[in-house]
């Protein structure tokens, strides 16, 4: 199993994730970080996905280097994650023949603003959320990349857990996942 959380920042990835990962416990629960130049996102990439089907380690990801650097890159520019987004169309076909998952979490434009608002943050504007969030559906809608989209807009903590939880078992169970060591 290899899962993905994603999306803008503020969309409730890390509250919904914590209790999956008490719930899944999957061999690696990885956070992903932003990394401080695009050797270290491709490197870092590389790493787990290698140990992933070397080991067939199940993981959950709290982000991970794909699609969130390459989305980052064309809000923030170029740095970290150039050399991904050369790599893009090599890097999906990969995540399909793990059977990766992604789980896609945003919420509407303006509450994810009122969010940043919330939290005090200064260091994006406006026209960043925007562009963060256009480019997360863009992908989304263009990718041909398992995933279930969960919009946090109304839903409290519990409801996005419990979404996320049901949907990963169901694709879990439909044999798309890879099953420890085992391609499906």
């Amino acid at each position: 199993m290899f899962v993905v959380f994603t999306g803008p920042d503020l969309a409730g990835k890390s509250t919904t994730i914590e209790k999956i990962w008490e719930r899944f416990n999957p061999d690696v629960r990885y956070k992903g970080t932003r990394p401080k130049d695009s050797r270290e996102a491709e490197d870092t990439l590389w790493r787990v996905l290698v140990d992933h089907i070397r080991t067939g380690n199940s993981y959950i990801c709290d982000r991970f280097n794909f699609p969130d650097e390459i989305i980052y890159a064309r809000v923030f520019g170029p740095q970290p994650a150039l050399r991904l987004e050369d790599q893009e169309a090599g890097i999906q076909r990969l995540m399909m023949e793990i059977g990766a998952f992604f789980v896609y979490m945003t919420a509407d434009i303006d509450v994810l603003i009122q969010r940043y608002k919330d939290r005090g943050d200064t260091h994006v504007n406006e026209d960043m959320i925007i562009k963060a969030h256009q480019n997360y559906e863009d992908f989304f809608h263009s990718t041909q990349l398992p995933y279930i989209r969960i919009d946090t807009t109304w839903a409290v903590p519990n409801q996005a857990y419990e979404q996320a939880w049901y949907r990963i078992k169901i694709h879990e169970a439909s044999g798309k996942m890879r099953q420890r060591g085992v391609i499906v």
